[in-house]
């Protein structure tokens, strides 16, 4: 007060209650009369308790928002960012100054985004709550990356919505984690029907062994023991080479055997043959196949595939006295061939779609045990018909009506010339006989190849590992060798085909791989190392003959 009243300047500041309940601004002025002679002060007392609250929160609310692991940000409805804080800056890769001013449009929001903004954006209008929801934004880097976003409406200060806000948080990691989770969980529901698939064709194998030994079986059933033991063996075999074609294609390794077929004859052929299997679990097949031919340069090994495993799931999924109807057509728009399978099944559920063409992925049946199979069956067909530059998808309308299946595929602009297709090879009773060398170290194995080579009238001697072949070469002079890749110790099968052709003593036999590594890779690698042949363990045993056959006897 005496500062105002020696220098007739007024004074103001804050003052606080003893008890900090409330605050003041004081203000302190000279005060004058008529003629101008200072006659006193005038004090003023501001209540500004409410004021010093607001700009404390403010403060608190702005160092939240600024330190905030989440990126936040606040923007015009015209898209123009009015704030933008240092996560935004760490997500999204543009600096505070970068951002501020710039339309969210042209830095974050994908071209696929912007009807969900514009969707957000009414409902806050109306006075809406946006819950929060999944979306996707992009980076400075242009990488699209997943965010959980939670927005809400910014106000003026007379109350009018003027934009909105919004936290975005990064479920990358998030996601991450979670498709390493549904991954394991996915393979131990395949190990489960793995095992589940192997034990029951193992143990009946056992069975028939233990019948076929028994000192009472008489003529009959050791006849009925066998013919079981086959079916079962042709069931493991069918589990293996589903597996060997699931690795190839999840590794790209997969290779078609091209040519112009009718895919209404390889249908119609393919699914004739699986009319028994839908017979026996009680589910009636109906065909509706185009009258005229419909041209594609295909592997038709690989496409009965994709037929089988389509009738085979909707056989799976359909309750006896059910209906599965295949149909193949034309698409008259484009140059398409349409093979659709639809039931009258269990179903699918929507959330299920989206996974249902996944390895290890299959659709919600209950119980493993009355709805068997490996989860690889669709994953097949999708490698296959995109192998085949085609596409396929699943529709079902949910649980307890039905699915369908259906498949693109391109179609040839001209008909091709027909020419008969040469017969396969098998052996015959002329047959040239050879001296054969069986390098296995499987002893049940090599023991098995020994009889069936034995049969078939070849001289055979067998040896487990490498170092043992090229000894045992030396000496029994073979035409053939027959030698797995897979030996223990120091000399594997690719290590003696190119011993065998580096050294003239050996005499220069027909090499033939057999192993049970089938990737095109590995049948370069052989190839390189000197075989003249590759055949894969899971291959009919028939295929092996066949190219011994064709060997020609030494002179």
């Amino acid at each position: 007060m005496k500062d105002v009243l020696r220098t007739a300047a007024p004074r103001e500041r804050e003052v606080h209650l003893g008890d900090r309940s409330a605050t003041y601004l004081v203000r302190i002025l000279p005060y004058r009369r008529v003629d101008n002679t200072l006659d006193g002060l005038v004090v003023i007392f501001l209540d500004v308790s409410q004021l010093e609250a607001a700009q404390e929160q403010h403060t608190r609310l702005a160092a939240i928002v600024a330190s905030s692991h989440d990126a936040i940000l606040s923007r015009a409805f015209d898209g123009t960012i009015t704030s933008w804080n240092a996560a935004a800056a760490r997500l999204f890769g543009f600096s505070e100054h970068e951002a501020v001013g710039t339309s969210m449009y042209d830095l974050i929001v994908p071209p696929d985004g912007r009807l969900e903004v514009e969707q957000t954006d009414e409902l806050l209008r109306r006075g809406g709550r946006v819950a929060p929801f999944e979306s996707a934004r992009l980076t400075k880097d242009g990488q699209r990356i997943a965010v959980l976003m939670a927005i809400s409406p910014v106000k003026d200060a007379a109350g009018q919505l003027i934009g909105s806000s919004a936290v975005f948080r990064d479920l990358t990691e998030l996601n991450r984690v979670s498709g390493l989770q549904d991954e394991a969980r996915h393979k131990d529901q395949f190990l489960a029907a793995l095992s589940h698939e192997l034990r029951g064709p193992l143990a009946s194998l056992q069975i028939c062994l233990d019948v076929l030994q028994g000192e009472g079986t008489d003529v009959k059933r050791g006849q009925d023991a066998l013919a079981i033991a086959g079916r079962q063996l042709e069931h493991l075999s069918a589990l293996v080479n589903q597996l060997l074609d699931a690795s190839r294609i999840a590794s790209g390794g997969t290779s078609l055997k091209r040519s112009d077929e009718d895919l209404v004859e390889l249908v119609r052929t393919s699914a004739e043959d699986q009319r028994a299997l839908l017979d026996a679990a009680g589910v009636r097949l109906h065909l509706s196949l185009t009258s005229t031919p419909l041209w594609v340069n295909c592997d038709r090994h690989r496409i009965g595939q994709i037929v089988v495993n389509l009738l085979g799931n909707a056989a799976k999924f359909t309750d006896r006295g059910g209906l599965v109807t295949l149909s193949l057509r034309r698409d008259q728009g484009r140059q398409w061939a349409v093979l659709s399978v639809r039931d009258d099944g269990m179903g699918i559920e929507p959330e299920v779609l989206p996974r249902l063409f996944q390895p290890f992925s299959q659709g919600d049946s209950g119980d493993v045990r009355t709805r068997s199979g490996l989860g690889l069956g669709l994953a097949l067909v999708r490698g296959l018909v995109t192998a085949h530059g085609g596409a396929v998808e699943a529709r079902s309308e949910g649980r307890g009506r039905g699915a369908e299946f259906t498949v693109h595929l391109r179609l040839l602009d001209r008909s091709p010339e027909v020419t008969a297709k040469p017969p396969i090879p098998t052996p015959h009773a002329g047959a040239p006989h050879h001296r054969i060398l069986v390098v296995e170290d499987n002893w049940d194995f090599a023991e098995s190849l020994r009889s069936m080579l034995e049969v078939a009238g070849h001289e055979i001697q067998v040896a487990a590992d490498g170092e043992r072949a090229l000894t045992t070469a030396m000496t029994f002079r073979p035409a053939i060798v027959v030698c797995d890749i897979g030996l223990p110790g120091k000399l594997d099968g690719n290590a003696v085909a190119v011993a065998i052709r580096r050294d003239p003593s050996f005499g220069a036999p027909y090499l033939i791989a057999l192993s049970g590594y089938g990737q095109p890779a590995d049948k370069a690698r052989a190839l390189a190392a000197g075989f003249d042949r590759h055949v894969t363990k899971a291959e009919h045993p028939r295929m092996l003959l066949s190219m011994i056959a064709d060997v020609p006897s030494r002179p």
